[in-house]
């Protein structure tokens, strides 16, 4: 963990910002020069990784009598030095020191999103989003030939504002926020987002119905997007909630099914909520003896992935599922299965794929045995092979 002056920080940081209210002249050439080394030297102990060096530096850089505005490159430098280090403190005070000396509204608002992502990550959600409106307030002052820049940061503003609501659990607001997003002329990647999201937020809200709806329009219209396979996990989730579980399994089956002209195009995303989807929704199917409509999405699984850290335990699961449902034979086949399949692996296995295997060849012993007994206790009870003097008769 590296450490930081605390006190200085403050101090120069507060001097910097004073000289550009007092309003000082340019910096002459030789002052300058001085800025500009102490800068460099900074820069240099960074890439030498001496950053008590080069804070050391800048420190001396701000101790010059100099305007503040000739300044505040440094106090971004030094902004970058203390966010990478996770001194999210230090960070802060350079970057509200740094807004104050800035010369024109376009750096200030650069200046106000950074300062609301680092509020946002400490935790404090009601001062990023005062950040985030002061980034609107600057658009206030806007003119003509920068119109574009400020219309995306009042976007972006918005966007973050509604993100900040949300990691905050205040998704009703959130959700507010998202919904006017929705509405406005945006690209359609991050028209998509902020329906999703809003989605999303209906969904924790415990408004399932609409949840539902907005997932369904969402898919319908943006449903080759990014956000598709999150959508269709929460859509899937939504409908077990509504205990619809026959329309679950059919989203989450039509989710394992996505043509794979789609998944190719994000294959790490769609794999990832393919897998998630079909673990949570065919567990939650077997906790609740729903076996069959568990087996159909553990099938499903099956065919996503062959390596024996993912296939193994979906196949050990099959198993159980044809145990329940009075299919012993399928289910000696899905545990052999598992012991022909370990017996190929050149490698050595994980423990828990050692276990697996452990619990596989168990099974198939319980089962073997369960066989012989029903066969013997079929026997005494007269079975066929029975003498017709010893059965019990049921006539009167």
């Amino acid at each position: 963990m590296i450490r930081f002056a605390p006190c200085f920080l403050a101090l120069t940081l507060l001097s910097a910002a004073h000289c550009v209210i007092a309003g000082q002249p340019a910096p002459t050439a030789g002052v300058q020069s001085e800025i500009d080394g102490y800068g460099r030297l900074a820069g240099e102990a960074i890439a030498r990784g001496n950053l008590e060096l080069a804070e050391t530096f800048y420190q001396r850089l701000l101790s010059i009598d100099a305007p503040g505005s000739a300044k505040q490159g440094a106090l971004l430098q030094m902004a970058d030095l203390y966010e990478k280090n996770h001194a999210l403190g230090k960070a802060i005070a350079a970057l509200e020191a740094a807004r104050d000396l800035a010369p024109s509204d376009q750096e200030t608002a650069g200046i106000l999103l950074r300062l609301g992502g680092i509020y946002r990550g400490t935790g404090a959600y009601q001062t990023a989003i005062s950040r985030y409106y002061s980034v609107l307030n600057c658009a206030l002052k806007i003119k003509e030939p920068t119109i574009q820049r400020y219309k995306d940061w009042t976007q972006q503003a918005q966007f973050e504002i509604a993100e900040t609501y949300f990691v905050a659990g205040d998704y009703a607001q959130a959700n507010k926020f998202f919904t006017l997003l929705g509405k406005l002329e945006l690209s359609r990647d991050d028209k998509a987002r902020a329906l999703f999201r809003s989605a999303y937020c209906l969904y924790l809200l415990d408004d399932k119905a609409h949840a539902e709806r907005s997932a369904r329009e969402f898919l319908n219209n943006y449903g080759d997007t990014k956000f598709a396979p999150e959508c269709r996990y929460l859509l899937a989730s939504t409908l077990k909630s509504l205990n619809r579980p026959q329309e679950a399994m059919e989203a989450v089956l039509d989710l394992m099914r996505i043509e794979k002209s789609e998944a190719e195009r994000d294959p790490k995303t769609w794999a990832y909520w393919q897998q998630k989807a079909g673990n949570q929704i065919a567990n939650d199917f077997y906790l609740h003896g729903d076996f069959a409509r568990a087996i159909a999405i553990y099938q499903a699984l099956a065919k996503l992935n062959s390596s024996p850290d993912w296939l193994w335990p979906v196949v050990y699961q099959m198993g159980l599922c044809f145990e329940r449902l009075q299919l012993p034979v399928r289910a000696a086949e899905a545990y052999a299965f598992i012991a022909d399949d370990s017996k190929k692996k050149t490698q050595g296995s994980t423990d828990a794929l050692t276990q697996i295997v452990k619990m596989a060849a168990w099974r198939t012993g319980q089962l073997k045995w369960k066989n012989q007994t029903e066969g013997r206790l079929q026997a005494l009870l007269g079975g066929p092979d029975v003498p017709d003097e010893i059965k019990v008769s049921s006539a009167p």
